[in-house]
């Protein structure tokens, strides 16, 4: 693909019509299912604990994960997560989880939270006080999938550069290298032996030139006194497109900086997804770098539908398109495509003003 992304991708059925696709990560696993959940009681208590419940109705299924929705721009919360057959008695599912936002940075939402697969109707999510934004819950999606495989995640580890201190003394700034694309990397992962901690980071990447931009941002934390469920974060998810260096940076305020042990990129296999409407040959079209990414609602259409596994489709070898027509060349202004004509005017011109302006100077010394 063009760039190392996708949005030169595009697919033909076998009447030349396009097809549209999704590109998403390969699963060893089930599907993961959608379950109908209704908010009740949305409340926020005096110390600013928000707290909402999930009813499934009574013809749920099994549930492993609820994906939040908070108004809020700037937070992190630790999360609770109880669940109830009748709505009165609770049990402790996970604790320890965190939701965190961070103003300014596209798409720095994390409102996913798992919790040992159950098979209760009701479902408690309470989010404990903290810094930031008054936080409250406004609806919430459930879903039942087993959490992946290890194998499926890919790494490649990073060396780490010059690691140095803001002028404050309160960021820490790691330079990291890429000897590789990295188009396809989904996270940066990070080895911590500090015990205990709690920190916003973000990555900035460079492309190669003066400008940094940023490229994920996140939480890193570890809470090894928790109850059940997660322990720790280690990950910021990243899109890194065509980035050569990166710099993370790693909000420490007034405690000492973390011991980061190692650093790697990590992502998931990827497959292409498409619905072939008619039988027979498709054809897999890249390399227009000029062509934008295509919009289509199969992931909607997907997220909908019976979960089936999709067949499985083989690429042949790489070829030239030869159906393909270059665009026509652009047309370039009347001063470019006459540029030698004009300067040669030009400079006739000025040759006669010159000219005329001697011949003046001396008509003017002579009456003088």
């Amino acid at each position: 693909s063009a760039g190392g992304g996708f949005s030169d991708v595009r697919l033909t059925g076998p009447g030349g019509e396009e097809v549209p696709w999704l590109l998403r990560p390969v699963s060893s696993t089930a599907p993961e299912r959608s379950l109908a959940a209704a908010l009740v009681d949305p409340v926020v208590l005096a110390d600013g604990t928000a707290r909402g419940v999930l009813d499934l109705g009574a013809a749920h299924g099994r549930h492993s994960e609820v994906r939040l929705e908070l108004a809020g721009d700037e937070f992190l919360r630790r999360a609770r997560i109880e669940v109830s057959n009748d709505g009165r008695r609770w049990g402790l599912a996970a604790e320890g989880g965190r939701v965190w936002s961070v103003r300014g940075e596209s798409g720095a939402r994390g409102l996913a939270l798992r919790y040992p697969a159950s098979d209760m109707r009701f479902l408690r999510v309470t989010l404990l006080p903290a810094e930031g934004d008054r936080v409250r819950i406004t609806g919430g999606r459930v879903f039942f999938s087993d959490p992946p495989r290890p194998a499926q995640v890919r790494e490649r580890g990073l060396a780490i550069g010059r690691t140095s201190r803001d002028p404050a003394g309160r960021r820490t700034l790691v330079e990291l290298a890429l000897d590789a694309p990295a188009a396809v990397a989904s996270e940066l992962r990070l080895a911590i032996a500090t015990p205990a901690f709690e920190r916003r980071a973000r990555v900035l990447a460079n492309d190669g030139g003066d400008v940094w931009y940023g490229a994920g941002s996140g939480v890193l934390w570890r809470s090894p006194g928790a109850g059940p469920g997660e322990r720790q974060g280690l990950a910021i998810p990243v899109a890194l497109g065509s980035a050569r260096r990166l710099r993370l940076e790693i909000e420490d305020g007034d405690a000492s900086p973390l011991a980061i042990q190692g650093v790697a990129l990590a992502w998931r296999p990827d497959e292409i997804v498409f619905r072939a409407e008619s039988s027979g040959p498709h054809t897999l079209l890249v390399g227009d770098r000029a062509t934008a990414a295509p919009a289509y609602d199969l992931a909607a259409v997907l997220a909908r539908g019976s979960g089936a596994k999709p067949g499985e489709a083989r690429l042949g070898a790489l070829g030239p398109n030869p159906g393909h027509v270059p665009p026509a060349a652009a047309r370039l202004p009347f001063t470019e495509r006459h540029r030698g004509v004009l300067v040669a005017l030009l400079v006739a011109l000025l040759a006669v003003l010159a000219v005329w302006t001697v011949r003046l100077l001396r008509r003017g010394g002579a009456r003088a």
